[in-house]
């Protein structure tokens, strides 16, 4: 349902030739073809994923002078259904290292921990902290 919404979007802004729609098995997940913008958004789930690999090859999967944006929870709300994570949430900046994105290869565009205001399901408020990773793969 995601997908299907996300191509109407953008056939209604007329980029739809540009977009390449991709439903996967992730943990699995090798690219054979390199992209301009790889884009991964609140990577997190309730079951057992291996978000590291899944990212690692997501950057891989990365043209150069491509981007890649990650996007995640460093915290999830205390309403949230999400067991509670065996390690804490990376920030940009441990993700960016762990991922290997500080090397020459790479241009970090975007390190940033932003909080966010947010509203439970029974109107309960909080602030919520994201991590956003935005790096430039370096022309080869």
């Amino acid at each position: 349902m995601a997908l299907e919404r996300a191509a109407q979007h953008a056939q209604e802004a007329g980029v739809a030739d540009r977009i390449q729609w991709r439903r996967l098995d992730l943990a699995g997940w090798e690219p054979a073809t390199r992209f301009d913008l790889v884009s991964a958004q609140f990577l997190h789930s309730p079951v057992e994923l291996p978000r590291n690999s899944v990212l690692e090859a997501a950057a891989r999967a990365v043209a150069p002078g491509g981007r890649l944006l990650v996007v995640g929870h460093e915290s999830f709300p205390p309403w949230s259904r999400h067991p509670e994570p065996q390690e804490p949430l990376p920030t940009a900046a441990e993700l960016a290292a762990a991922l290997g994105l500080q090397s020459p290869g790479w241009a970090l565009e975007t390190v940033a921990s932003v909080d966010r205001d947010i509203t439970g399901p029974e109107g309960q408020t909080g602030t919520l902290t994201d991590s956003v990773l935005r790096a430039r793969r370096l022309e080869a």
